[in-house]
């Protein structure tokens, strides 16, 4: 059954969490909040350490996953079992019917929570993500992070402050909203940020001019993965907003443009047998290790023609940028669009 986050509360409050969870959605910062709120109350009740356990998603081992779900408590009522950052895209048919069939016969004293962040789970568009999603909830619980709103965000960031001492006014917290893109993630950290540099204090209106940088990599990530994920509103409705920003259009491109150049780069290596140790070492990855890994695990799921035909259409883009009488808003729009068509 699908279920609210108050519910969710509600039960970690009233200690009543039992059975099967899925936690996913397009606020990947309230996933992970919750994910972890739940791993470490788990800990806490786990007295021995024998009775949790924390399995990757990404590298799912079914068995190990069975023979701890099905197993007995060591000295205590409850077993809780993790599987984060599932995806049912990439996760072989085999390895997700033993899943299933685990999770369809658990016993009453293991409680387990799914989770998937880095993957969008579209059930419009995907029929394994349509068939996983109405698994769980005719198996469990299913519980779908939407991004907030406005209001909640700024609700959000009063709270916070609140919490922490310290006052902050409702056009101040509308201004680091429209600064992170309202990204609650990057609104969490910055507002972390604010709240150290004036501890049990007024957050000003300057504090916020001078403290907080404009989130373009969080919003173009977004647009991106938007984009590989043909999800064409929200990539038209996250460009609109990156320009109402006042983000340079070449900075936007260019920024689009290296998620397919990483695909490209991962997609070569992969096939010359390299690893991303050896694309680290040939290009310039240093603190950013984390763009190439991503990269060289997605780049299966692209054709090499869609790579090479997207990479076009950027490279014609900046050209039409820099020499064209065309409005950089129709020239990015149009290089989107011709990506967006352009079968994966």
């Amino acid at each position: 059954m699908k279920i609210s986050e108050e519910d969710l509360k509600n039960q970690i409050r009233e200690n009543s969490l039992s059975g099967v969870y899925y936690l996913f959605g397009e606020e990947n910062f309230l996933t992970e909040f919750y994910i972890n709120k739940l791993f470490k109350m788990a800990e806490e009740k786990d007295s021995v350490g024998f009775n949790t356990a924390r399995f990757n998603g990404r590298e799912l081992n079914s068995e190990s996953v069975a023979d701890f779900a099905e197993g007995l408590p060591v000295m205590g009522n409850k077993k809780y079992l993790f599987i984060d950052d599932l995806d049912s895209e990439t996760l072989p048919a085999n390895d997700m019917d033993a899943l299933k069939a685990a999770l369809s016969d658990l016993p009453e004293t293991t409680a387990v929570f799914v989770s998937t962040v880095n993957s969008p789970v579209n059930v419009k568009r995907s029929s394994k993500a349509k068939s996983f999603v109405s698994f769980m909830e005719k198996t469990g619980s299913v519980l779908e992070f939407a991004k907030k709103d406005k209001p909640a965000l700024i609700k959000y960031i009063s709270g916070k402050v609140k919490k922490a001492g310290g006052t902050i006014s409702a056009v101040d917290c509308n201004l680091l909203c429209e600064l992170s893109g309202n990204d609650l993630t990057y609104i969490n950290n910055e507002t972390d940020k604010l709240i150290a540099y004036r501890p049990g204090a007024e957050i000003s209106h300057e504090d916020v001019l001078n403290l907080c940088v404009p989130v373009l990599d969080n919003t173009v990530f977004d647009l991106s993965r938007a984009i590989l994920s043909r999800q064409s509103d929200r990539a038209f409705s996250l460009l609109q907003e990156l320009l109402a920003m006042k983000q340079e259009p070449v900075a936007i491109l260019g920024a689009v443009s290296m998620t397919f150049i990483d695909l490209y780069r991962a997609q070569a290596a992969k096939k010359a047998g390299k690893t991303v140790e050896d694309i680290v070492k040939l290009y310039d990855y240093r603190g950013k290790e984390f763009r190439i890994r991503n990269a060289y695990r997605d780049c299966g799921r692209y054709g090499e023609e869609f790579i090479r035909k997207s990479l076009a259409a950027l490279v014609k883009a900046d050209r039409l940028l820099k020499s064209s009488r065309l409005s950089s808003r129709t020239v990015l729009e149009q290089a989107f669009a011709e990506i967006l068509k352009c079968p994966a």
